[in-house]
């Protein structure tokens, strides 16, 4: 049976060779032309699917780079807090020690007075240097003890600094490229805390 179809491409030679997805008719050399156009279409597809894939690998380092970052702020935050953390303990220390002497000596020196008033009282041998001994203790205690009551005059300063610039102490910088040249945007994250 004869056919009525020419070559679509060389419009020449009788068309035997039809292409299902586009239904032209053509030749055998230009048939095999056609399916070799084809496949370099899908070659190029491929090649586009291939950048695409490479494109979500890089947003893939981006979260990487995301993590890192908020590695570095949680590392800047425990920074900061055991900082402060440090002072208000030196604080406290400060603040004991002022507020309350070291009535552990005194204590202890008070048992001592005790025991040598003891001993005295049961050996009965002691002279008038023991008695002015005993006497510089009881003074002394008497002094000690007088201070202990006395609180000291105690005033805790609190700088409460409500410049603090808290979106300077940390910051995003975001790199944008444009046309070829690189500049720098500073980007604040959050807003100063007041």
């Amino acid at each position: 049976m004869a056919t009525n179809n020419k070559c679509s491409m060389c419009e020449k030679t009788p068309g035997t060779c039809l292409c299902a997805g586009c239904n032209a008719h053509f030749c055998r050399k230009h048939f095999n032309d056609h399916h070799a156009k084809l496949l370099n279409e899908l070659d190029e597809y491929i090649e586009q699917r291939n950048t695409l894939h490479d494109q979500i690998d890089k947003i893939d380092q981006r979260g990487e780079l995301c993590n890192t970052i908020l590695l570095q702020i949680d590392e800047w935050q425990k920074a900061t807090i055991e900082k402060v953390t440090q002072r208000a303990e030196r604080i406290r220390e400060q603040i004991v020690n002022l507020l309350s002497p070291n009535k552990v000596e005194i204590t202890s020196r008070l048992k001592k007075l005790s025991d040598k008033l003891i001993h005295l009282k049961e050996t009965e041998d002691f002279l008038e240097i023991d008695l002015t001994q005993v006497e510089e203790m009881i003074n002394a205690l008497k002094q000690d003890c007088k201070r202990l009551s006395e609180l000291p005059l105690v005033e805790l300063h609190v700088e409460q600094n409500d410049q603090t610039v808290w979106d300077r102490l940390i910051y995003v910088e975001e790199k944008i490229a444009t046309s070829g040249n690189k500049h720098d945007e500073q980007l604040a994250v959050g807003e100063a805390i007041s």
